[in-house]
C-alpha cells in the first residue's frame, strides 16, 4: 500500500538524496537552465517551485525558510528572491522539457529551466549596455572640451 508517500529515492540515503536535489536548485538558479535526468528532473522541479512560491511572499520568514534548505548560501537566496518578484504567476515558476536519452546508457533526459530567468537577464544585460553607453558619451564629451 502506498499511503500518500512523495518523491523519489534514487538509490540514496536522505542526506544524500537531499544534497543532490539541493545542488540541483542551486545550479538551476545560478545556470538558469540545467540538463538532468528525467526523474531527478521532476524531483528539481517539485522542490524549486516551493522555494520560489515562498520567496514569492517576501518576509524575512520565508528568507529564513529558503536559507535553511539551501544550507545558508545567500547569494543563491538573494537570487531567488530577486526572480521570484519579478515573475507575475503564483506558481509554475520553473518548468522541464524531455530532450533525447542519453547517448552512453539511454536514460531519459530533461531540461530544466526557470521560466523568468531570461527574461530577468535580458532587463539586466540591457541596462549594462546602456551605462556603458552613457559612459562613452561622457568621455568622448571629455576629450572634445580638452581638445
Amino acid at each position: 500500500m502506498r499511503k500518500r508517500i512523495t518523491g523519489r529515492k534514487f538509490s540514496r540515503s536522505s542526506k544524500s538524496r537531499r544534497a543532490l536535489l539541493r545542488a540541483l536548485v542551486v545550479s538551476l538558479v545560478n545556470e538558469g537552465k540545467i540538463t538532468t535526468t528525467l526523474a531527478k528532473a521532476k524531483e528539481v522541479v517539485r522542490v524549486a517551485d516551493k522555494l520560489f512560491a515562498t520567496a514569492k511572499k517576501g518576509d524575512l520568514s520565508a528568507r529564513r525558510r529558503i536559507l535553511s534548505k539551501l544550507a545558508n548560501k545567500r547569494k543563491v537566496v538573494d537570487r531567488i528572491f530577486e526572480l521570484a518578484s519579478k515573475i507575475d504567476k503564483k506558481s509554475g515558476f520553473v518548468r522541464f522539457l524531455a530532450i533525447p536519452p542519453r547517448k552512453g546508457d539511454n536514460s531519459p533526459m530533461a531540461q530544466v529551466e526557470i521560466i523568468g530567468w531570461f527574461k530577468a537577464e535580458d532587463k539586466k544585460a540591457k541596462s549594462e549596455k546602456e551605462e556603458k553607453k552613457d559612459v562613452k558619451k561622457v568621455e568622448k564629451k571629455n576629450l572634445k572640451k580638452e581638445a
